[in-house]
């Protein structure tokens, strides 16, 4: 059996399953929230707004890029094969070369050194433009 990894996909399939119990239990408690809740449309309209921004990765770019960029004064630091942004006294593994230029940066940028040097450095989560890595 594969397993699907997808965060997105299994919400969304959840919900298509939750919605159609729902609707073969009464019909009428499918969307009974709407008309009971003011503003349950705009809840809705806001939850799949918020969807697409979050799948979208030049979006996500964009939102990452204003705490990672390159005017965030972090500097790039390479050990083995890991490019890693040195911010605030903590490293963050940038995941993969699109993230890295999506940010603004590019491979120039970037210092090589040991992981002695890396160690000073507090771990904090990973960097990616891809929301499902």
């Amino acid at each position: 059996m594969k397993i699907i990894k997808n965060p997105w996909f299994v919400t969304v399939a959840g919900g298509i399953i939750a919605g159609i119990i729902i609707y073969l239990i009464n019909p009428s408690y499918l969307f009974s929230f709407i008309k009971w809740w003011p503003s349950g449309w705009l809840t809705l309209i806001a939850v799949l707004f918020a969807i697409i921004l979050i799948s979208n990765k030049k979006l996500r770019a964009l939102i990452l890029a204003r705490k990672f960029g390159p005017k965030s004064r972090g500097k790039l630091l390479i050990s083995g094969n890991k490019v890693y942004l040195i911010l605030n006294n903590t490293r963050r593994w940038i995941k993969n070369q699109d993230t890295l230029y999506e940010l603004g940066y590019d491979f120039d940028q970037v210092q090589r050194t040991d992981r002695k040097e890396l160690d000073k450095y507090r771990e904090e989560k990973p960097i990616s433009i891809y929301f499902w890595e």
